[in-house]
């Protein structure tokens, strides 16, 4: 098979270490490749990352690449999505490379609330006031330039909160009552 266009081989074929994510042009698989050019070729190293996939969806993990490509998530509907929209040459580049399959990449529905001391984000993911909010954090996870994003859900802190108003007025209502008699 020839991998020539793929930029892991390009970086090796230079004396440098390639790496690149993307799906398999035979196998259609997620696949994380790592190449090294020796003097007698080219060595790559694959590897499958699909077991992020069994995560729980319920507080989402995702992986993107270095453009902001979301290529691992626990939640299947974000994947090959990115968080923020790429520029027109990155994306000719995503696609001319192959590295998904030559799928159309759109931006995740994504509204940052707030950026919190630290980093992390309040954010929502879809559209209206009910798209569920999350408590997001970012790390990145070395070369190539990842960032593995962690989202708790923040629903049920809210409906506690709500509900916490709700009980407190009810019971201030009562004493105000119990007063007049």
């Amino acid at each position: 098979m020839d991998y020539s266009f793929r930029p892991y081989f390009i970086d090796a074929e230079k004396g440098g270490v390639g790496r690149f994510f993307g799906i398999g042009t035979i196998s259609i698989e997620p696949v994380y490749r790592e190449g090294t050019k020796e003097i007698i070729g080219v060595a790559v190293v694959r590897l499958n990352l699909e077991w992020l996939q069994a995560a729980d969806a319920s507080e989402p993990l995702i992986v993107t690449d270095d453009h902001g490509v979301i290529f691992l998530s626990s939640v299947q509907a974000w994947k090959y999505h990115t968080v923020q929209p790429l520029p027109q040459n990155i994306e000719a580049s995503v696609y001319e490379t192959r590295q998904y399959a030559q799928q159309p990449i759109t931006p995740l529905p994504m509204t940052i609330v707030k950026t919190l001391e630290g980093g992390a984000q309040i954010m929502r993911v879809g559209g209206g006031r009910d798209a569920p909010s999350y408590l997001a954090t970012r790390r990145s996870i070395g070369k190539p330039d990842w960032q593995l994003i962690t989202m708790a859900p923040l629903d049920p802190v809210e409906n506690a909160a709500q509900n916490a108003v709700i009980v407190t007025a009810l019971l201030y209502v009562s004493l105000c009552l119990l007063a007049f008699y």
